[in-house]
């Protein structure tokens, strides 16, 4: 009886060891894992790409499709110690962001950029500067939002649905020009006719391939089949750079539920433009 209360008291004992052992080894885990997060701060930020979400005013814009996962990257720059440090991370198209950095008094330069499969920037933001003690945990910058660089030489292209149901309808006469006037567009992107086949059963699409980058100020002129043109109905269409601008923002008598810009009927282009005769 006695040599048994010996073996449990000895199995005890090395249980209790070998807890206390584990208990030892997570509590210098963490202090290990915590003496790592206390040499970084964190940036958080946000990053987005013009309009990638509904507008309240009606406009056309890209999808973003195919995902622009790891396109978009955010760069923070410092001097310390007499050395540049570089800090970077990668994000999606519309998206939080956290970016670690040394733990060292220093001033940021910080900014985002997406560029194109071959490396080149196509589109960034505005830089900014934040200083940052090394008292700081984590420190909270104002929102970033990517716009076309100036001179970018990457085009993108345009396909954009159109519905029509109204039989006094032909055609719709549109017309583009670039917002800042820096580029001179080709005649046939400047403007052209959206033509209406009965065998597509109403549907028509507006595409331009190969136009350069920026925010368009587009008008629709509906051409009926005197070809009188009445209107126009204007809008605002942002090309991005490598991507197809495929999609309707906006809710009204033109875009549809199924963010479709739909020819109105004559009662409602009447009410639009009072000189409309039939």
């Amino acid at each position: 009886m006695k040599s048994n209360k010996l073996i449990y008291v000895f199995i005890t004992s090395l249980v209790s060891c070998a807890l206390f052992l584990t208990g030892c080894s997570n509590s210098l885990s963490n202090k290990i894992d915590n003496n790592n997060n206390s040499q970084e701060i964190v940036i958080k930020g946000t990053v987005s790409v013009p309009a990638a979400m509904p507008s309240s005013f009606r406009s056309a814009y890209t999808s973003y499709s195919p995902s622009l996962n790891n396109q978009i990257q955010i760069f923070a720059m410092a001097e310390i110690n007499g050395k540049v440090v570089t800090k970077t991370t990668s994000v999606t198209a519309s998206s939080n962001f956290e970016l670690y950095i040394p733990k060292k008094n220093a001033t940021w330069i910080i900014y985002a950029q997406m560029c194109d499969e071959n490396g080149i920037p196509v589109m960034k933001s505005q830089e900014q500067t934040k200083t940052v003690t090394a008292a700081d945990d984590a420190v909270t910058i104002d929102p970033f939002c990517l716009s076309v660089i100036d001179g970018c030489e990457q085009d993108g292209s345009i396909k954009l649905k159109f519905y029509n149901n109204n039989d006094n309808i032909t055609k719709i006469k549109w017309t583009l020009k670039l917002c800042e006037d820096y580029i001179q567009l080709d005649q046939s992107k400047k403007s052209g006719f959206i033509e209406f086949d009965p065998a597509e059963n109403g549907y028509a699409y507006l595409e331009i391939n190969e136009i350069p980058a920026g925010l368009y100020d587009a008008k629709f002129y509906f051409v009926n089949s005197n070809d009188m043109c009445y209107g126009p109905v204007t809008d605002k269409i942002f090309v991005a750079p490598c991507f197809v601008t495929d999609t309707w923002f906006g809710q009204d008598t033109f875009i549809s539920s199924a963010a479709c810009f739909t020819v109105p009927s004559v009662d409602t282009i009447n009410k639009l433009f009072p000189n409309a005769t039939w």
